[in-house]
């Protein structure tokens, strides 16, 4: 037991002791342990890998000396034929030593192929200049398409073509009415283009229509158009017709009819009606007063544009004269076609009572579409079975405007 104990103390106090100095004492008599047995191995590797290494290199410039010593061999004239023949035999003819030297008299001859890949190297930088060449005209191939596309951007001057001399133009002016909006050909159904072809006929000599008109326009956005240049070729036009105004009344008659629709789903729906219908009104009678003011600027920028064309304004129709439905105003039922007539009539006072201060004529489209006893449908609108139904002329209805302005226009 003695012993155990003491054997345990030393061997803990080795362990005390190594516990600081254990890296120096492993790693001296371990590296002399494994640097006794393998570093013979390694040395003997390492002898034998700088015997090979040095091999290696000792080739490299054994071949500087040995190529002079068979340049001597061969003679003066070696150097013209190491450049060609005398590489290849000269590995073969040293086929253990010359193994590291082919790389170098295959240097030696890349060395000098150089002369020839040069002038081979010219002719490929020629070559890129005839795809160059040939590229120049694939570049002016799309030099071509421009042209193409000019007469495309060229194509809204179609309506006055040069080849009439004597042809005549009418501008139309105004919002959706006037763009031909929900026909199903607007550039042949409006009534601008029946209208030209009407004055063609009557005047003998080709009348051509640009219409310049943009669905949803009020006055306002016609005026910003105007003074934007969005108008071009103004100072051309014999006739301009001009169809606005109505959007200054619809845009608030629309919320209003959203409003009033919503409404109907709430419990004090009289209360959210009667809301509704007082912001229409508010709405309504500001874009009358807007429409006042821009008539005015309207007429000076077409004056200033063209001071001799003629200009004629359309009266606005009553989209929903034929809707049988009424709007319940606080228990108080109004139809909502004398609604509609009521604003769309203010718009029309608005537009006669400026005609003779500001200079144009008047369509009165209003009073042809009361009027009207043909039964057919001259509105989308008249199908009373929706209640958010189109306001836009239909076809017939264009042709009836188109008469009126005719009629405008003698």
């Amino acid at each position: 037991m003695k012993r155990v104990l003491i054997l345990c103390l030393c061997l803990l106090l080795c362990l005390a002791g190594c516990g600081k100095k254990v890296p120096e004492a492993a790693e001296t008599p371990d590296a002399q342990a494994s640097a006794a047995l393998p570093l013979t191995e390694a040395e003997a590797e390492a002898e034998q890998a700088d015997a090979v290494e040095p091999e290696a290199p000792e080739p490299e410039p054994a071949p500087a000396e040995a190529m002079p010593a068979e340049e001597a061999e061969a003679g003066e004239s070696t150097p013209a034929e190491a450049e060609e023949p005398v590489p290849a035999g000269k590995p073969s003819d040293e086929p253990e030593d010359s193994s590291p030297a082919e790389p170098e008299p295959a240097d030696e001859p890349e060395e000098s192929s150089p002369a020839e890949p040069e002038p081979a190297d010219e002719p490929e930088e020629a070559a890129p200049a005839e795809p160059e060449s040939a590229d120049e005209p694939e570049e002016a191939a799309p030099t071509e398409p421009a042209p193409a596309d000019e007469p495309e951007e060229a194509a809204p001057a179609e309506p006055a073509p040069a080849p009439h001399e004597g042809s005549a133009i009418l501008y139309a002016l105004g919002d959706s009415i006037a763009s031909g909006y929900a026909l199903p050909s607007p550039a042949a159904q409006r009534y601008s283009a029946l209208l030209t072809a009407a004055l063609s006929e009557r005047d003998g000599q080709a009348w051509t229509e640009r219409n310049f008109a943009v669905a949803g326009d009020t006055s306002t956005d016609l005026l910003n158009r105007l003074r934007g240049g969005a108008v071009t070729g103004l100072e051309e036009a014999e006739e301009i017709t001009v169809c606005i105004g109505a959007n200054n009344v619809l845009r608030p008659a629309v919320s209003f009819l959203m409003a009033y629709a919503s409404a109907l789903f709430e419990e004090d729906s009289g209360r959210a009606v009667s809301d509704a219908y007082d912001a229409f009104r508010e709405q309504a009678e500001a874009g009358i007063e807007t429409l006042k003011s821009d008539l005015v600027s309207v007429m000076a920028e077409l004056r200033r544009a063209n001071p001799t064309a003629r200009v004629t304004f359309l009266t606005v129709y009553n989209p929903y004269r034929n809707m049988d439905i009424d709007i319940d105003l606080n228990g108080l039922p109004i139809p909502f076609s004398a609604m509609s007539d009521a604003f769309v009539t203010v718009v029309n006072e608005t537009l006669r009572a400026a005609a003779p201060e500001l200079g144009y004529g008047l369509a009165e489209v209003y009073d042809a579409f009361e009027q009207d006893k043909s039964g057919a449908p001259l509105v989308n609108a008249d199908d009373a079975s929706t209640l958010f139904a189109d306001p836009h002329p239909t076809p017939a209805g264009h042709a009836l405007i188109a008469e009126v302005l005719f009629s405008a226009l003698r």
